[in-house]
C-alpha cells in the first residue's frame, strides 16, 4: 500500500532562467535567510502509531539515520537559517547521537525546535536542550485516558509520557507545548486537554484534524464530521479559557470553506487563535530533508527528491521546488495541494 504521491518529470522542469523571480535567497553569517529548515534526522521509531502519515504502509520503516558527517555537509552549504525543526518521519530521540545532531544543528540556525512524543526523554536529554538553548519543544499527544492514549499510540504509555512531559516542563527552559491530531476516535476527550496539559505544567498547545491516508482508513480512523469539529472546536476553546491555556489551530485544521465560522469562534476566545492563511506557504518558507536526504517542500503527498547539491541552490531552489512555487503562483494548483488544504478528502 503505497502514498499517493505528486511527483515531477523532468520534462515539467523549468529551466532556471524561467524561475529566476521564484528563487529563495541565502544569506551567510551573522545574518540569517528567515526561513524554516524540517530535519527527519532517523525514520526510526519507538511507536507504530495507526494514522501516521508517514507510515502509510505500515511498514516499520528502514532504520535509517542521518550522519553527523551528513548534517554538517547539509547545512554548512545552506548558510544561516531562521529555524530548524527536528521531527517529521520518525522519533528523533532513537537517533542514536541526538546530542551531537541537535548541537550541528544549534550551530546553524537562529533557533531550533524538537518535536517528540516525548516517551524517550531522559534527564540527559533533557539537559542537552538546556545547554544548546533549544526553543522550543513540542510534543505530539492525543489523548487524556490510557485506553485511547495506547490505541492511538501502540507500545506508548500515558503514564509515561505524563511523567516525562511534567519532568519536561519543570526543568527545561524551552517553549513547552502539546500537539494533538484530531479524529473520530479521539475529539470527545480532547475536549478535556486544556485541563490534562495544565495538569503537567504545561500552558501552551496546538491542534490540527486527521488528513485522512489509507493507514488511517485501514485502521478504522478517520477525520471528524464537519459538524463535529464545530461542536468540538468551541467546546475545547471554552476549556482553555477556563484553565488558563492558549490553543492555536494550524492552518491544515480548518479547510479553506470554513474559514468564516472558525474565524467567529476564536475571535470569542482571548485564548484561541488560528492560522486562516488562504493558502499554503509552505514552499516559500522553508524545505525538509528527509534521512536518507531526499528533499521536499512539506509533509503532504509530494514526492521527495534527490537534491540537486548540499547547497542552498541545490536544497532550497531544487528544480521541483522552483516549479511548485510557479504553478502556485499562477493557480495551476496540483489536485494533491488542493486534498491536502482538504485533509485528504476525494
Amino acid at each position: 500500500m503505497n502514498r499517493t504521491r505528486f511527483s515531477f518529470s523532468e520534462r515539467d522542469l523549468l529551466p532556471d532562467a524561467d524561475a529566476g523571480v521564484l528563487k529563495l535567497q541565502a544569506l551567510d553569517g551573522e545574518r540569517s535567510s528567515g526561513l524554516a529548515l524540517g530535519l527527519g534526522i532517523t525514520d526510526d521509531c519507538n511507536l507504530k502509531c495507526p494514522f501516521c502519515y508517514y507510515r502509510q504502509d505500515g511498514s516499520p520503516g528502514k532504520h535509517a539515520a542521518m550522519t553527523p558527517e551528513f548534517l554538517e555537509r547539509l547545512l554548512a552549504g545552506l548558510g544561516r537559517v531562521g529555524v530548524i525543526m527536528v521531527g517529521l518521519e520518525g522519533e528523533p530521540l532513537c537517533h542514536p547521537d541526538f546530542g551531537t545532531m541537535m548541537e550541528i544543528c544549534s550551530r546553524h540556525a537562529d533557533s531550533t525546535v524538537l518535536i517528540t512524543n516525548g516517551l524517550l526523554l531522559s534527564p540527559d536529554k533533557v539537559r542537552v536542550l538546556n545547554e544548546l538553548r533549544v526553543s522550543s519543544v513540542i510534543l505530539s499527544c492525543d489523548a487524556v485516558t490510557p485506553e485511547t492514549y495506547a490505541r492511538l499510540r501502540p507500545g506508548g504509555s500515558l503514564e509515561r509520557f505524563s511523567e516525562n512531559a511534567k519532568y519536561l516542563a519543570a526543568m527545561c527552559h524551552a517553549r513547552i507545548s502539546v500537539h494533538s491530531v484530531v479524529s473520530d476516535i479521539n475529539w470527545p476527550e480532547l475536549r478535556a486537554m486544556p485541563g490534562f496539559a495544565r495538569s503537567l505544567g504545561i500552558s501552551c498547545l496546538s491542534m490540527t484534524q486527521l488528513r485522512n491516508n489509507e493507514w488511517s482508513r485501514l485502521n478504522g480512523i478517520r477525520r471528524a464530521s464537519p459538524a463535529v469539529i464545530r461542536e468540538f472546536t468551541a467546546a475545547v476553546c471554552r476549556e482553555a479559557e477556563k484553565c488558563g491555556t492558549v490553543i492555536a489551530f494550524d492552518y491544515l485544521y480548518t479547510p479553506p470553506g470554513d474559514r468564516d465560522w472558525m474565524r467567529e469562534t476564536v475571535a470569542d476566545f482571548r485564548s484561541a487563535e488560528a492560522d486562516l492563511s488562504p493558502s499554503c506557504a509552505a514552499p516559500w518558507t522553508g524545505v525538509s530533508v528527509l534521512s536518507d536526504g531526499r528533499v521536499f517542500p512539506c509533509c503532504g503527498d509530494i514526492e521527495p527528491v534527490m537534491p540537486e547539491s548540499l547547497t542552498f541552490d541545490g536544497i532550497f531552489n531544487c528544480k521541483a521546488l522552483l516549479k511548485l512555487r510557479q504553478m502556485l503562483s499562477g493557480r495551476e494548483v496540483p489536485e494533491v495541494c488542493r486534498k491536502c488544504l482538504s485533509g485528504g478528502q476525494p
